[in-house]
């Protein structure tokens, strides 16, 4: 009797811990992260709960050596391999807070960049389900991602709405009898645009009182995405960088992007441009103009009504030598009637760079394409983890930026900081008062290779996730032989 008791009692505190709110100032941020995941067993919530801090805690890891010993790791593996894990289910409650975390914020807009990115697995050749991820099949190996973020007009990165993974089947042999017959847009990948698309709209239609927009690339210039958002009641808008030269209704012979290079301009903006791959880090002057204009509807549509949109654009002028200038052509569905507003879709499409370095910091940060599961599944169920993992990464630093001044305990627990501060000040005594985020990211920082120099500017999402691989160590110790421990006698197994 007495036994079942206890049963019932762990049982209920296990709720308990899985289910309360959480708080403001929270170091147990993965236990709060996932605790609404479900999968009808108490124990795999607990054990996704304890990877996530586990894989927080050292990004670049293998997952044995996250783990820390062969017990966790082969919980571990048990967890990826289990059938009532899923890709999505890992990602839900991640979803739900996302969510609360962008409807709580100061800003009405909610800006939901999306884009597609490859994770190659061409050296695990014998994990399977995957499929080519090159435009050559038989010379790439591996699946695809395609991600809907929440990012905020001032930068705020509130997490992830929408995901989708997938691998490419083998290509089939084209049919002499198909007679070139096109596919609906459901049986082609370019369907995952007008899902995200729709996904959006369904938040925008459960929080109608926010204005949410889907920012996409040239890739999501699609005729069906931009027919939907521009449909009669529609609340989520959608602004996409033009990919095609569609002609204008009304105007025989005139095209796009001959129009907007005819129309008069309203104004010039200054944006700063990042360092990337083919630039070094620059301030650029635009041109700016903007325009209301109808399409006619592409052929295998032509039956259907032309579509109106907003045309902003942005060309770069006086460009450093040897650089190509910046040119965008914005669609817009949001209106646009002055100058301000134009400028104001600028900022929104700057802000899709997020999710590029999302990604980035998804394949380098979390070395997602070198984890080794036997089957795609597995893979995907670790992807999703390290997906609000690297939310994780980028959460803490663009903190550093927005809230300098706020406490560094909200992101991190009381180990954490105390042991890096005595750790980078090589001091033993530690301080009354909880250091700020931004000095608490700047030591982090450190510990990943960044100089702090002046003219270094803030710490990049690289730097902080070798920091953060290495404060894991200095925490262990700290935990060791810190303050805290030295009364505890040591014994051979700690």
């Amino acid at each position: 009797m007495l036994t079942h008791l206890s049963i019932i009692i762990e049982s209920l505190v296990s709720d308990f811990l899985n289910l309360r709110p959480a708080i403001p100032q929270d170091p147990l941020w993965a236990f709060n992260e996932f605790a609404g995941a479900d999968f009808n067993d108490l124990r795999l919530t607990e054990r996704l709960q304890y990877l996530a801090r586990d894989f927080e805690r050292q990004p670049m890891a293998s997952i044995p050596q996250a783990c820390g010993n062969w017990a966790a790791s082969k919980a571990a593996y048990r967890f990826w391999s289990n059938p009532k894990v899923s890709f999505y289910g890992i990602l839900a409650p991640h979803f739900a807070n996302t969510i609360e975390r962008a409807v709580c914020d100061s800003s009405k807009v909610i800006l939901c960049p999306q884009d597609t990115t490859t994770l190659n697995y061409m050296a695990h050749p014998a994990t399977q389900g995957l499929g080519h991820v090159g435009t050559k099949p038989g010379r790439s190996l591996g699946m695809l991602l395609h991600s809907t973020l929440a990012v905020s007009p001032e930068g705020r990165f509130h997490g992830i709405v929408g995901a989708h993974c997938w691998a490419r089947p083998k290509p089939k042999k084209k049919s002499k009898r198909s007679g070139g017959k096109k596919k609906n847009i459901q049986e082609k990948e370019t369907a995952r645009w007008l899902e995200s698309y729709r996904n959006i709209e369904r938040l925008a239609q459960l929080h109608p009182q926010y204005h949410w927009v889907s920012v996409a690339d040239r890739e999501g210039d699609i005729y069906e995405v931009i027919r939907e958002a521009t449909a009669p009641k529609h609340l989520a808008d959608l602004l996409v960088r033009a990919r095609h030269d569609r002609s204008i209704l009304a105007q025989p012979g005139m095209t796009l992007f001959k129009h907007v290079s005819k129309h008069p301009t309203a104004g010039n903006y200054v944006v700063h441009l990042p360092r990337d791959q083919n630039r070094a880090a620059r301030d650029a002057t635009l041109r700016v103009g903007f325009d209301l204009v109808s399409f006619e509807s592409p052929g295998n549509h032509a039956k259907e009504a032309p579509i109106t949109l907003w045309v902003v654009w942005a060309r770069e002028i006086n460009p450093p030598a040897g650089s190509e200038p910046i040119f965008w052509c914005l669609l817009s569905t949001a209106p646009v009637h002055t100058l301000a507003d134009a400028i104001e879709r600028i900022k929104w499409y700057v802000k899709r760079w997020v999710i590029e370095e999302f990604h980035r910091v998804l394949k380098s940060g979390c070395k997602v394409e070198e984890r080794q599961l036997t089957t795609r599944e597995r893979l995907e169920r670790s992807l999703a983890l390290d997906m609000v993992v690297a939310w994780r990464i980028m959460d803490i630093n663009r903190a550093a930026r927005l809230e300098p001044q706020a406490a560094a305990d909200q992101w991190l627990c009381t180990q954490e900081w105390q042991a890096l501060y005595c750790y980078v000040n090589k001091t033993a005594v530690v301080p009354k008062e909880v250091p700020s985020i931004f000095q608490t990211v700047g030591w982090i920082a450190q510990l990943g290779g960044f100089l702090g120099r002046k003219c270094d500017g803030h710490p990049g999402d690289t730097t902080l996730w070798r920091g953060i691989h290495r404060l894991n160590d200095i925490v262990r110790s700290w935990e060791t032989f810190g303050p805290e421990r030295q009364s505890i006698p040591l014994t051979p197994n700690g």
